[in-house]
């Protein structure tokens, strides 16, 4: 045995330990080589590139505004000397191909002018020394530069265009800056601009923001607008005009690309400011910016707002809780956002792994409905209500809440973990998969997958499932139509018996209009069902709507129901008995219209004694006494 193989035996043998560093690194390629970024072969320009944006590391922005700062100040410290340098700099700056240093022109007003003699003839100096070798040396230099920044495939890609043979003869950097410009901003150049310029326009309508930064999202649509305009294309031909909401004149002609930018950005974080913008638009208060950059600081502020506000134990505004009595064994809490609500379909069925309880506003999906044992109540930035119903889910086999006036269809990560087996491949499919076995034990009889929205809530959609994983229950809809008819009993009655001359005396002048608006907004939309146009005005189903749910329960307390709705469905029942001889209250059609009192005070004087006068809004109380 050699000593070498003594080393080697000893090493391996005269440890107790397993070698498992060689285990681990079995199965590893350490030849492979790691993927390396482009940082380009000029080190002062500090990293900055152009590339194909496939090159590109994921949720970057486009390189070209970066580059083309980067050029400028390269060029002012770098590139050439005296005059050639200023040229060098100005002609980038200009972004002319035919811009060429301007000759310095001797003065002729004033001869006398020592100091305008002295520097036309320094100027003159400085012209034709530069002019003849320097700065097309300078051209040359500027021309590098771009190309060394460029990606070898961008090189080579430009290097193919018809273009460029030109523009390498002369120099033509302008020329070069455009044709990269178009490449790395994903435009193509083909010998058919028309095609090229169609292209460039849908890449800028259909870019949206999604994950980077707002920063990212301005700078990149930039540069896919200046793809656009290297092309030949523009958006800013029209010059708009409107009033704002301060009463002022606005005119730009960048109103397209300040409403294209806005629509596109992210709904997560700029849904609501872009709502807000639309809907105060369409009542004549616009408050649109002016420009891109105004724009762009107005959703930067309104990230820095909410996100100020953000920490307010007291503000409830984006997220709705549901509590349960703590007398109970476990204390159920349901925590589930309620900022995009409008984007959920009613018919979905969500998958919320924070929440503890599983809860549903369709009853269709809900069989043999029933009042619940023991009431839910939900708290939300709208309000309290109370899910005092429950139904049966076959697909949970177990009892969940109901309310109609629920976020969603929500099940319980909780609840869906104790009735089935649930896996989640997070690189594949992305999406939850339940496994529904047979009888609870055995093979998989099939799968149902919880895919992630827009919104990254992740649900199922039975309206697409062939195979009715979640049965409908058309019997539960009449069972809890007749449950509703038999708790609202007695506001029916008074609907009924009561005029409409007398039900509108409970409401203010101004309420009045707005439920005479209301009833106008309920004809448009086909009289629906008055569970159905609640829902609509709640979650804004209806663009640009002028009333509010207060409206249309307002006009349900005026009017009653609709007699559209209510033929061949309502019958007449026996009205119950007023009893007399009792002192007469305010009719409780007048305390619900006004729950809310708001008192309006003022004092007078009548010979020099004061009074306290005071006038409760929409009631109409007035009650004087003497100070």
């Amino acid at each position: 045995m050699t000593a070498a193989q003594t080393s080697t035996a000893g090493t391996s043998g005269g440890n107790d330990q397993p070698r498992r560093g060689a285990a681990n690194n079995a199965g590893r390629n350490d030849n492979k080589k790691r993927k390396e970024i482009f940082k380009g072969d000029i080190e002062e320009m500090g990293g900055a590139v152009l590339q194909f944006p496939e090159k590109r590391n994921r949720g970057s922005a486009a390189q070209y505004e970066r580059f083309y700062m980067a050029l400028k100040d390269y060029i002012g410290r770098e590139v050439s000397v005296g005059a050639a340098k200023l040229w060098a700099k100005t002609y980038v700056k200009e972004m002319d191909p035919s811009w060429e240093p301007p000759v310095p022109i001797e003065p002729t007003t004033n001869k006398n002018d020592v100091k305008a003699l002295l520097l036309y003839e320094s100027e003159k100096a400085a012209y034709v020394k530069h002019i003849g070798a320097t700065w097309p040396a300078a051209k040359l230099e500027i021309w590098s530069t771009i190309m060394a920044q460029c990606s070898p495939k961008l090189r080579a890609h430009l290097q193919q265009l018809p273009f460029y043979d030109k523009a390498e003869s002369t120099h033509d950097c302008i020329a070069l800056l455009e044709n990269a410009n178009v490449l790395c901003g994903g435009g193509n150049l083909l010998a058919f601009q028309p095609q090229a310029r169609a292209e460039a326009l849908l890449d800028l309508v259909q870019y949206k923001q999604l994950n980077g930064t707002l920063d990212d999202y301005y700078n990149d649509f930039k540069a896919r607008y200046a793809t656009f305009s290297s092309l030949g294309g523009d958006l800013t031909t029209k010059e708009d005009t409107w009033t704002t909401a301060n009463g002022t004149t606005a005119s730009t002609n960048q109103a397209l690309l300040v409403c294209l930018f806005l629509a596109n950005a992210d709904r997560k974080r700029f849904g609501d400011c872009v709502t807000d913008l639309r809907n105060d638009a369409s009542s004549k208060l616009v408050r649109y910016p002016e420009t891109l950059a105004d724009a762009y600081t107005m959703l930067g502020e309104y990230v820095r707002k909410h996100k100020k506000n953000s920490n307010n134990n007291n503000s409830n505004e984006l997220n709705a809780y549901l509590e349960i009595d703590h007398s109970r064994p476990e204390n159920e809490i349901c925590l589930t956002s309620t900022k995009y609500e409008w984007l959920i379909d009613l018919a979905w069925i969500l998958l919320d792994t924070a929440s503890t309880v599983t809860i549903f506003c369709n009853a269709l999906y809900l069989r043999g409905m029933r009042q619940a044992r023991q009431p839910t109540t939900i708290h939300t930035s709208g309000g309290t209500i109370t899910a005092t119903l429950e139904g049966y889910l076959p697909f949970l086999r177990k009892w969940v809440a109901f309310h109609p006036d629920c976020l969603a269809n929500i099940i319980s990560f909780r609840d869906l973990l104790d009735a089935h087996h649930v896996t989640l491949n997070s690189r594949q499919s992305r999406s939850f998969t339940v496994h529904c076995l047979r009888n609870g034990t055995g093979r998989t009889r099939r799968k149902v997958h919880f895919r992630p929205s827009g919104t990254g809530l992740f649900y199922f959609d039975p309206e697409g499932d062939l195979s009715e994983t979640f049965k409908r229950f058309p019997e539960s809809v009449k069972r809890l139509s007749s449950i509703e008819r038999s708790t609202h009993e007695r506001s029916t009655h008074e609907i009924l018996n009561a005029t409409v001359a007398e039900n509108l005396k409970a409401f203010s002048a101004r309420q009045q209009m707005r439920i005479a608006k209301a009833r106008e907004v309920y004809a448009d939309v086909g009289r629906p069902s008055f569970a159905n146009f609640l829902r609509m005005l709640k979650y804004r189903q209806i663009p640009d709507v002028p009333i509010t749910e207060e409206d249309a329960e307002n006009m349900i307390r005026g009017y009653g129901p609709d007699v559209h709705v209510l033929r061949g469905k309502t019958v007449r029942r026996r009205p119950s008995a007023v009893p007399s001889g009792r002192r007469i209250s305010p009719p409780d059609s007048i305390l619900r219209a006004n729950s809310q009192v708001i008192m309006c005070a003022d004092i007078f004087f009548v010979d020099s004694i004061p009074f306290l006068l005071a006038v409760s809004r929409n009631l109409r109380h007035v009650f004087v006494d003497v100070l």
